[in-house]
């Protein structure tokens, strides 16, 4: 990865909101507002890749994997308050993953592949 990406700054994330969904792998997430730096570096990496994916770039962190009735996992979401609600991001990891995960278990087999420092800003 550091040879073909090249210098990358810091990456100053902000929090959008704290949400829920159905999905197991996104039971309870924060979802960073866009970040036109890591759309390039995913873009960048994107080519690089033997096989590269369709996906989009999604900004978030899950906080929870398991499945919950929709009214548990909806008021935890409303009811979390993120302090503070910026986050350095100082690496870029690049995981492999195959399928589309359905439980928690599904996430273990995933590898980590790469990983990049990223720049102080001077």
């Amino acid at each position: 990865m550091a040879q073909n990406s090249g210098a990358v700054p810091i990456v100053q994330l902000q929090v959008d909101r704290v949400l829920s969904t159905a999905e197991c792998t996104k039971t309870l997430f924060v979802q960073w507002h866009p970040s036109p730096v890591l759309c390039q570096l995913t873009d960048a990496l994107r080519r690089l890749s033997a096989t590269p994916s369709a996906s989009v770039l999604n900004l978030h962190i899950s906080l929870l994997y398991t499945h919950m009735c929709e009214s548990e996992h909806r008021h935890l979401a409303e009811t979390i308050s993120l302090s503070p609600s910026t986050v350095l991001c100082d690496a870029i990891w690049a995981i492999a993953s195959w399928g589309t995960p359905r439980t928690a278990a599904d996430v273990t087999p995933w590898e980590v592949v790469g990983c990049q420092p990223l720049q102080p800003v001077p």
